[in-house]
């Protein structure tokens, strides 16, 4: 039998990661746009800005086709996951409306 002096720091260590992993990433994301910070971004000419906005547009040409391959190889697994997940989350809803109906008889 587990006692209450043994189980203490167990559900301190459980409390302290469940509160460092709900801090870790916004302090992160605070790290990095305070980084970001410092420098203006680079003035660029006509040619420049006209060369970025060829390169960006054919290469979002090929990032389109990889990822609408992805999403037509995946589909059936993604959706599947999204089934299961709003199944669960139905059956946890029906469990409590339960539960709640039976404390009150």
């Amino acid at each position: 039998m587990k006692t209450a002096q043994t189980d203490t720091p167990r559900l301190a260590g459980f409390l302290f990661l469940r509160n460092v992993r709900a801090v870790l990433p916004a302090c992160l994301a605070i790290f990095f746009l305070m980084a970001g910070c410092g420098q203006e971004a680079p003035q660029l000419s006509f040619s420049e800005r006209s060369t970025a906005d060829s390169i960006y547009r054919e290469e979002l040409k090929v990032l389109r086709v990889e990822l609408d391959s992805f999403c037509i190889q995946n589909q059936d697994s993604m959706t599947r996951a999204a089934v299961d997940s709003l199944y669960r989350v139905r059956l946890d809803e029906i469990s409590r409306q339960l539960n709640r109906i039976k404390n009150e008889q």
